[in-house]
């Protein structure tokens, strides 16, 4: 989308943004959500966290902690 019809959409609150001084923010998470409710119900994507991700060790002598 071009940059100035997110902005005009940001200003209408269509798109989840908010204007600090001059530039208007966006906050990634928001903008995620906000695309995920224009899917269409039966292919609704898996939801994305960010900075969450498990990693497994696969060793075989490996313990948790």
């Amino acid at each position: 989308m071009h940059p100035e019809e997110v902005r005009r959409r940001a200003k209408r609150g269509v798109i989840p943004g908010a204007k600090a001084g001059r530039s208007w923010v966006f906050i990634d998470i928001d903008l995620a959500d906000y695309l995920r409710s224009l899917y269409a119900g039966s292919r609704q994507a898996l939801r994305v966290t960010f900075g969450k991700e498990k990693v497994e060790c696969h060793s075989s002598n490996a313990e948790e902690r």
